[in-house]
């Protein structure tokens, strides 16, 4: 998994053969926001199956209704990633930047879900701290991730997405 990772930020990084100083820029943001899109989507799957008593990681190493959760959060974050994908696909007719952190947020997301959760990843972190933590905690967790995915979208959009008004772009 980890080798997988490093692959899909290394096309990024490198996809177009980084063009004049500004692409590096944007394929940094674009890799920033596929690994927080990655995240909170792993955040809000965590809040939204709670844990229910959960110790281990596989649910082939747990009974009834603890692997039933474990399932249920990955079923969850699959239907997640699979938006995404769709949303960057879609997007793309749209965006020249977003598209792209956001397809590879789902790729990312996608390749989590569908993966073995016994396998220690950067997003079964969240399957950690969510069987210590309370309802409250993972929605704090949910909602911060939040905010910080919306400021990263914001700020993309803002500085690569955005069309110069009418009056900035004809001379006087």
């Amino acid at each position: 998994m980890g080798f997988i990772v490093a692959a899909l930020v290394i096309a990024v990084l490198f996809a177009d053969r980084l063009g004049p100083p500004g692409e590096v820029r944007r394929r940094f943001y674009q890799v920033g926001l596929a690994v927080s899109l990655a995240v909170f989507v792993s955040a809000v799957a965590a809040f939204l199956t709670p844990a229910r008593g959960l110790e281990a990681l596989s649910p082939s190493e747990v009974p009834g209704p603890i692997a039933e959760s474990l399932r249920e959060r990955q079923t969850l974050i699959v239907g997640l990633a699979l938006l995404l994908i769709v949303a960057g696909v879609v997007g793309s007719l749209r965006w020249q930047t977003l598209f792209l952190g956001v397809t590879v947020g789902g790729v990312l997301t996608l390749l989590q879900g569908l993966g073995d959760p016994s396998a220690p990843t950067f997003l079964t972190l969240l399957y950690d701290t969510s069987s210590q933590a309370g309802t409250a905690r993972n929605l704090l967790y949910a909602v911060v991730l939040g905010v910080g995915v919306v400021v990263l979208l914001v700020y993309g959009y803002d500085q690569w997405e955005r069309q110069p008004a009418a009056s900035e772009s004809t001379p006087a």
